[in-house]
C-alpha cells in the first residue's frame, strides 16, 4: 500500500508495484467535509466509492414507531446497521423494533438515498 498526492503519483506507484494507493488528505478532507457540512450526520464511514455508514438522528415522527410500520428500506432507500443511544447500541434491530426518543440509526446507504433522506430530517 502506497501514499499518493496526486492521479500522476498513483499511476506510478501502481506500475512499480504497489498493489493498492491511498490519498489520506483526500479521504480525510471528504470525511470532515460529510460529517461537519451538515446538522445531521454524527458519523460517518465510507465503504467505497458508492456506499456509506452515516450515524444520523431520528426524525420526530418516527418516535414511538416500529422499523416494519415505518417500511423503512422501501420509503428511504436505506438499511438500518443499529441504533445507539448513549453508550448502548443494538446491532441488527428486528423489524418490530420501536424507536424512542434520544436514538441515532447507523444507516447503510448510498449518496443519493442518503442526501434524500438528510434533506428530510
Amino acid at each position: 500500500v502506497s501514499r499518493a498526492e496526486r492521479d500522476v503519483q498513483e499511476k506510478f506507484l501502481l506500475r512499480n508495484g504497489a498493489d493498492q494507493v491511498v490519498y489520506p488528505e483526500k479521504q480525510m478532507a471528504k470525511w470532515t467535509a460529510i460529517r461537519y457540512s451538515s446538522d445531521h450526520v454524527f458519523d460517518y464511514i465510507e465503504l467505497n466509492g458508492e456506499y456509506s455508514i452515516y450515524e444520523i438522528p431520528l426524525k420526530d415522527e418516527w418516535i414511538g414507531h416500529s422499523i416494519m410500520e415505518l417500511n423503512f428500506r422501501q420509503t428511504y432507500g436505506v438499511d438500518i446497521l443499529g441504533v445507539k443511544k448513549g453508550t448502548e447500541t443494538n446491532i441488527s434491530p428486528a423489524a418490530d423494533y420501536i424507536f424512542s426518543e434520544g436514538e441515532h440509526l447507523m444507516i447503510l446507504a448510498n449518496q443519493e438515498c442518503a442526501s434524500k433522506l438528510l434533506k428530510q430530517i
